[in-house]
């Protein structure tokens, strides 16, 4: 059932399990579902849910970010399970009516044979370089073990950041150099809440002891940097 088709009832947004593409893009989903529900009019016959292993939403960043946004989404209604392990989903019984789904992230078939012991490509956090010499690897299929103990996000934000530096350090090697091109663990994002309105984080993942995380309140001014940051990655693609 498409959202367009809704009336009454339950909108779940389900996490499966960790990790995940983005820590932030299923809560900004659970806010626009709300959006587009107020607008059709139905917002007052339909629950909105967000269930999640999670202890907390986005818990790599730090309680204090957690709490801002439960805050928000306390604010619009919204409701929030953590720490819940879906363990099936009976579709006869259709106790849920749809479920905007987050599928677990796992690594691409091409890549599996150079996987570390956690399932993922283990990197320099530096300079993106794997154990073997000249061998480099960025993104998603990485693993990042942070100074608190949680990897690092799997986010386009930093896939960006560590394709530049691996470029860089590919380019020192084909010189006979060492790399020298550092990634810093910076990163940011947005979280459309609707309305015209975005909140916005940003800071120092590689920060010791954990990471130096702010999560801005909403606004339209970071409404709009989050349309034009959008706007320019997908020209940059053409």
């Amino acid at each position: 059932m498409a959202l367009s088709e809704f009336e009454q009832g339950r909108v779940v947004v389900l996490i499966a399990r960790m990790p995940f593409k983005c820590p932030a893009a299923p809560y900004e989903a659970a806010f626009l579902v709300d959006a587009v529900l107020q607008i059709k009019g139905v917002r007052d016959r339909a629950e909105v849910a967000v269930y999640t292993p999670e202890p907390q939403p986005m818990p790599v960043a730090g309680r204090a970010v957690g709490e801002a946004l439960e805050k928000l989404l306390a604010e619009r209604g919204i409701a929030y399970f953590p720490k819940r392990s879906v363990q099936r989903i009976d579709p006869v019984a259709r106790t849920i009516a749809f479920v905007v789904g987050i599928p677990p992230h796992v690594p691409p078939p091409a890549v599996r044979e150079l996987l570390g012991p956690r399932g993922w490509i283990s990197v320099d956090a530096e300079t993106m370089e794997t154990e073997h010499e000249r061998v480099f690897a960025i993104g998603d299929v990485t693993v990042i073990p942070l100074k608190h103990g949680l990897p690092l996000p799997k986010a386009g934000v930093f896939a960006a950041a560590q394709a530049e530096v691996a470029a860089r350090n590919i380019a020192a090697r084909v010189r006979g150099r060492a790399p020298s091109e550092l990634f810093d663990g910076q990163g940011f994002c947005y979280i459309e809440v609707a309305d015209g309105l975005a909140a916005y984080g940003d800071g120092n993942f590689y920060a010791d002891p954990a990471p130096a995380i702010t999560l801005f309140p909403p606004s339209y001014e970071y409404f709009v940097q989050k349309r034009a940051w959008e706007k320019n990655i997908l020209l940059s693609l053409l």
